[in-house]
C-alpha cells in the first residue's frame, strides 16, 4: 500500500494545477509540523516531574562536559592559526598541552 501510495501520488502530482503543486507541499508540511507536535506533547505528559527533577544533575554535568569539550578543542585549532597568521607569534597560547 505505501509504494502504491508512492506511485500514485508522484504521478498524480505530475498532471495538477501550479497552485497545486505550491499548496500541497506546503500542506504537508505544516501537518508534519502538528503531528511533531502533538508527539512530543504526549511524551513530556509522560513523564514524570519527579524523575526529571532528579535527573537534572547529571543532564547538567553532561551539557558542562560538552562545553568543556568544545571549548578545548576550540583551543587545539586557535594556537596553530595564530601562529600560521601572525608571523611574529604575538598570540601564545599558556596551555602546555595545547
Amino acid at each position: 500500500m505505501v509504494i502504491a501510495g508512492l506511485v500514485i501520488g508522484d504521478l498524480g502530482f505530475r498532471y495538477t494545477t501550479a497552485s497545486t503543486k505550491v499548496t500541497l507541499p506546503n500542506f504537508w508540511e505544516y501537518a508534519g509540523f502538528g503531528v511533531n507536535t502533538v508527539i512530543f506533547l504526549l511524551v513530556g505528559i509522560e513523564v514524570e516531574p519527579r524523575l526529571l527533577l532528579q535527573t537534572i544533575p547529571a543532564a547538567l554535568l553532561a551539557i558542562e562536559a560538552y562545553q568543556i569539550g568544545r571549548i578545548c578543542v576550540i583551543a587545539r585549532m586557535v594556537e596553530p592559526l595564530s601562529s600560521t597568521v601572525l608571523p611574529l607569534g604575538i598570540i601564545k597560547s599558556s596551555w602546555g598541552w595545547a
